[in-house]
């Protein structure tokens, strides 16, 4: 009777120990997925606005330039007009901008225009310090580059953005 009281008594903690490992581990998880999102969403927030007027639009001219491409004696792309074709064009395109949008608003100027015009940005929000967002842009200028390079092409065109992008954020330009 003992024995069958130690062993009910054993499952118990250990049902016990399980349920409290899993609920730290639901906490941890829930943690993680919370702060994912809270980065995500900030990272966001750097160019939703110009997502109209510069990404889209962009998009739009990178796609309608591929059709022309035969006029200047160059190969054009299997077929430009397919989705996947499309979504590559707009994220290159994003991609390539976002650096230099983050770039262009982490100076502490246009840090005090944003918390006038657009205090929901990252930096007037202080979602992010000018610090953390220098540390990004250069991180996302390096990735871009690989991505260029490596999956999407426009490598050379996504390294002038970068020059120009610092020419004209950082350079006075």
């Amino acid at each position: 009777m003992e024995q069958n009281s130690a062993d009910t008594k054993s499952r118990h903690q250990t049902k016990t120990l399980d349920h409290d490992q899993m609920g730290r581990s639901g906490r941890m998880l829930s943690r993680l997925l919370h702060s994912g999102l809270y980065h995500a969403y900030s990272f966001w927030l750097f160019t939703f606005n110009d997502l109209k007027t510069i990404v889209v639009t962009r998009t739009v001219f990178g796609i309608s330039n591929s059709f022309a491409v035969v006029n200047y004696g160059l190969q054009p792309p299997a077929s430009p007009s397919t989705i996947s074709h499309i979504l590559t064009a707009l994220f290159w395109v994003w991609s390539n901008y976002t650096p230099f949008a983050i770039n262009n608003q982490r100076d502490a100027s246009a840090i005090a225009e944003d918390m006038i015009n657009k205090p929901w940005r990252p930096l007037p929000s202080k979602r992010i310090s000018p610090g953390q967002a220098k540390d990004l842009m250069l991180a996302l200028y390096l990735v871009v580059q690989a991505h260029s390079l490596l999956f999407s092409g426009g490598y050379r065109q996504s390294i002038w953005l970068v020059v120009f992008g610092v020419r004209y954020n950082n350079l006075g330009g």
